[in-house]
Parts: structure tokens; C-alpha cells; sequence
């Protein structure tokens, strides 16, 4: 969960209006290809700070390579989800007239008028 609400938060709305029916804006989506690619990345990370012990007792450990091998399954999450053909539309405030029309629009979408 800790994952997915750290992908989650790159994705924000200004638009969090909630009215007299107590209407919100759905939660942005968010993709588990790449909540699971950010955790392998944190597990590589982890292997890769082990890669400083080369031997423990007489076992030899080769950390390395378990995180080369567990960054490029991530990058290969990553590159699914691109070519997933999904998209998500987002829409732009240059200025604080654009702004309260945006937002204005959104109370009447979210209020059914």
C-alpha cells in the first residue's frame, strides 16, 4: 500500500471540490506494473548494498548480479505498461482565469447540471 500511495502521489488534482452532495473526484489510477517495478527497484537496491559482502564463512555471494537481474525485470514492467496503450488525459491551468473556469466546470460535472 505504502508503494502504491508513493506512485499514487505524482498524480494531483487541484480539483478536490467536494459539494453538497459530498461528491469527489475518483482517486487517480495508477498502474500495479509499475508499483511493482518501484518495489524491484527497492529490492535492488537492497541487493545491491549487500553486493559488499563477497563472502560470509566459506559461502561466496554475488549480490550484483541478483540486482542487475531484478533492475532489468523493472525496466521491463516499465516498458509493458508504456506500451500498454492506455493514456490519461490532463488537463492544464495556465492562469487564474483558466483556473476557476476549470474549476467551476468541475462543480458542474461533479453536480449533474
Amino acid at each position: 500500500m505504502a508503494a502504491y500511495g508513493i506512485m499514487q502521489s505524482q498524480f494531483q488534482s487541484s480539483m478536490f471540490y467536494s459539494g453538497g452532495t459530498g461528491q469527489m473526484l475518483p482517486s487517480s489510477p495508477v498502474s500495479y506494473l509499475r508499483v511493482a517495478a518501484l518495489l524491484l527497484d527497492s529490492l535492488a537496491a537492497n541487493k545491491s548494498r549487500l553486493a559488499g559482502i563477497q563472502q560470509m564463512l566459506d559461502v561466496k555471494i554475488d549480490a550484483s548480479k541478483a540486482a542487475v537481474a531484478l533492475q532489468a525485470q523493472a525496466a521491463a514492467l516499465r516498458e509493458t505498461d508504456d506500451n500498454a496503450g492506455a493514456f490519461m488525459i490532463i488537463e492544464q491551468c495556465n492562469d487564474y482565469f483558466s483556473f476557476a473556469d476549470r474549476f467551476w466546470k468541475q462543480v458542474q460535472r461533479q453536480s449533474g447540471q
